[in-house]
């Protein structure tokens, strides 16, 4: 049998597996089947993991975002080689290929002028950023509110 806390390890591996393959949240119920666990010691896992900030839940205890994905539509997409994703942010839309080591472009636009912004990372490196990243709130303050960061 195994702990809790070998659970949310399995299950905080496999909703950023989930994720980085499809650019999407797992559904509770499919990913309770893949895992072979109860969909309530699911549900209890996603609620212990949102409490370490390893995950955002909405309303509904369904997952909102993995830091950097966002579950849902936002206006940083992230194109990458075989899946697009969502990002949280700019900064979290830059994050993504970070942390997956791939070559990416990172779409969003100007919140002032509404101009198209498109920046490709390439090795791990902005290379086209003619632009600056405004982050309004500190980072110290962004999970007071992390729904509106």
């Amino acid at each position: 049998m195994q702990t809790n806390d070998q659970l949310d390890e399995r299950v905080r591996f496999a909703v950023y597996d989930h994720f980085v393959r499809t650019g999407a949240a797992p559904h509770l119920s499919a990913l309770a089947a893949r895992l072979e666990v109860a969909e309530t010691d699911l549900a209890a896992s996603y609620q212990r993991l949102a409490e370490q900030r390893a995950l955002v839940l909405d309303a509904d205890s369904a997952i909102a975002m993995a830091i950097p994905f966002s579950a849902t539509p936002t206006d940083v997409t992230v194109v990458g080689p075989d899946v697009t994703w969502w990002a949280n942010c700019a900064f979290d839309g830059l994050g993504i290929p970070a942390m997956l080591s791939c070559n990416a472009v990172v779409e969003t636009a100007c919140p002032h002028s509404g101009e198209p912004i498109a920046v490709s990372v390439r090795g791990g490196t902005p290379v086209s950023a003619a632009c600056v990243l405004h982050m309004a709130v500190p980072l110290a303050q962004w999970w007071d509110n992390i729904g509106d960061t």
